[in-house]
């Protein structure tokens, strides 16, 4: 994948996969793991501040003991995905293929995305405009944080994304006000926006990763090429100015 392919970039091409050279799938997958175990933590911490906040604006709302389902469910996917991932780095168990990982990841995403969407379908039909805006908003801000978190795992990405967008969508259309055609269109289009900007972080992570690679083996070449040149000749390199000084 060149510069210049990337220059050529347009939003047709976001829509197909972004190609990855065969030689460079494990590296890529092994940077993509490596993204989501540096961010883990913040994603965890993200999940349970999001739900404490879902919480205080509705606690005294009749939803409560629906609502405590609801984030117990949520804290139990959070606390499997934190000792997965202690699990994975501290304790002597066989390493799992990065394909696997990352399908458990992605799964983890849908789950977590799937459990977010359930909390306005419990909650919009019986709130009042402001509980509603509050909601709308912690979902529009998990939704985006999702996404740049897990940009650099697309199928993750879309995965936590899409269920929170769908249910929400559809918790608005039981609710009779004139105003919540407005907000599904509004979200449709905050999701293709979410769409587009996931594509366009994974090609160039992509991007970034072919061109290293290619600058790492061009070095190694021009080193090899040095070597054997040192070692071949007793001439000697030296370097002038446009005046002929030695440099």
């Amino acid at each position: 994948m060149s510069q210049s392919g990337a220059e050529k970039l347009t939003i047709r091409s976001l829509l197909k996969p972004v190609p990855v050279p065969q030689e460079l799938v494990q590296h890529v997958q092994a940077r993509q793991l490596a993204s989501v175990d540096k961010l883990i933590g913040i994603i965890i911490l993200g999940n349970i501040l999001s739900l404490m906040a879902v919480l205080r604006s509705f606690w005294d709302s009749e939803m409560q003991s629906l609502l405590l389902i609801w984030a117990a469910a949520l804290v139990l996917v959070c606390a499997v995905a934190a000792f997965s991932f202690v699990r994975q780095q501290y304790w002597p168990v066989p390493a799992q293929e990065p394909e696997k990982r990352l399908e458990n990841i992605s799964r983890n995403a849908v789950l977590l995305g799937m459990i977010w969407g359930m909390a306005p379908l419990m909650v919009i039909p019986s709130a009042e405009p402001m509980g509603q805006m509050a909601l709308g908003i912690i979902l529009v801000g998990m939704m985006f944080s999702g996404a740049f978190l897990l940009g650099r795992i697309p199928q993750a990405a879309f995965s936590f994304v899409v269920p929170v967008a769908a249910f929400f969508i559809l918790s608005l259309q039981f609710n009779y006000d004139p105003r919540n055609g407005y907000l599904s269109i509004l979200t449709v289009l905050y999701l293709v926006m979410l769409g587009i900007s996931i594509r366009w972080s994974h090609y160039q992570f992509v991007n970034q990763i072919s061109t290293g690679e290619a600058v790492k083996q061009q070095s190694q070449l021009i080193g090899l090429l040095l070597k054997d040149f040192e070692e071949s000749t007793s001439d000697w390199l030296w370097q002038t100015d446009e005046d002929g000084t030695l440099a």
